[in-house]
């Protein structure tokens, strides 16, 4: 109704609710995110663009000279990527694997770091009442991936045996050195000296073995 009062270099840019478009003055395009749809209102009727699909910056200077039909943009030059979540459990699933990946690198800051976007992506969203369930499960998970991080953090992110190693191959050396020249006496206390801070060494048939007790 209200479309026919609009002149023809005037539109009406409607944008739903947890929806957004975000811009790349760059690429001279323009991508649809959230959960809902942007709608272009013309005098001459409307047209709906969904999240997802992305669109020449021509689609909003001037609507009613280009075609209605969104199309892929040219591949912009490679930036750093900015995740645009779709909604909360999407954010979540994202970031749990990020965690998981920085654990399994042992890369502490990513670790870390995906926590702090877990709780920035639940402040966020926590205003939509339209979520159900996925709060719950966006805190649970947060919950989760503190307690193992609190657990990295006594226990390590490195392999011990990757930081012991050097030394115990110096000293394993000077034990098969002191055993050469028949000095057992020495080899012994080597052995018992690495015993009694938690290194355990054994002498077997295919050669000397040492393993870190818990």
């Amino acid at each position: 109704m209200l479309e026919r009062e609009l002149d023809d270099s005037t539109y009406v840019l409607g944008i739903d609710e947890h929806t957004g478009i975000v811009i790349d003055i760059d690429a001279d395009s323009a991508s649809v995110v959230g959960k809902g749809v942007v709608t272009l209102r013309l005098r001459d009727g409307s047209t709906e663009i969904s999240s997802g699909e992305t669109f020449p910056l021509d689609r909003l200077r001037n609507p009613k000279s280009t075609a209605t039909t969104s199309r892929p943009a040219a591949a912009p030059t490679p930036v750093v990527e900015q995740v645009a979540d779709s909604n909360l459990r999407q954010a979540t699933e994202r970031l749990a694997a990020d965690f998981d990946a920085a654990l399994s690198d042992g890369n502490a800051d990513a670790a870390a770091r995906a926590v702090l976007e877990l709780e920035d992506a639940i402040t966020s969203w926590s205003a939509d009442t339209l979520q159900g369930t996925d709060g719950e499960f966006a805190r649970a998970t947060l919950r989760s991936m503190i307690t193992r991080l609190a657990g990295a953090a006594s226990s390590g992110l490195t392999d011990p045996r990757e930081v012991v190693g050097p030394y115990m191959d110096v000293l394993l050396s000077l034990r098969a050195q002191v055993r050469a020249d028949k000095r057992f006496d020495l080899s012994d206390v080597i052995r018992d000296r690495l015993s009694a801070i938690g290194v355990e060494v054994r002498d077997t048939p295919s050669g000397v073995e040492w393993v870190l007790r818990d």
